[in-house]
């Protein structure tokens, strides 16, 4: 239940705040690392270091970096085999601006 919370509430704020400032660099795959980062400092709280600031930084961090990975690499897989068409954008896009 937690999982799901920390991911629709961190993925749609981070959605709405990018996309309300006109980010252009935005795009789906970022917002959904953020909703799973977001679970990933939650499991780095369960799990603290009970030593020192640096050994708990480090931790949330390895654990915000674990989670973050997953929707990456569901999207190089989407990507790589044709399952958007973000690529046939750009590349039309291109080839208007170039004429």
């Amino acid at each position: 239940m937690n999982f799901l919370v920390y991911f629709i509430f961190h993925s749609f704020f981070f959605y709405i705040s990018t996309r309300g400032l006109k980010a252009e660099w935005a795009e789906v795959t970022i917002d959904f690392q953020v909703g799973w980062g977001g679970f990933g400092f939650y499991i780095a709280g369960n799990y603290a270091a009970t030593s020192g600031y640096f050994a708990r930084s480090c931790n949330a961090g390895l654990w915000t970096t674990f989670y973050s990975i997953f929707p990456g690499i569901f999207s190089i897989i989407w990507y790589y085999y044709g399952g958007n068409t973000h690529q046939n954008q750009y590349q039309n896009q291109a080839e208007i601006e170039f004429r």
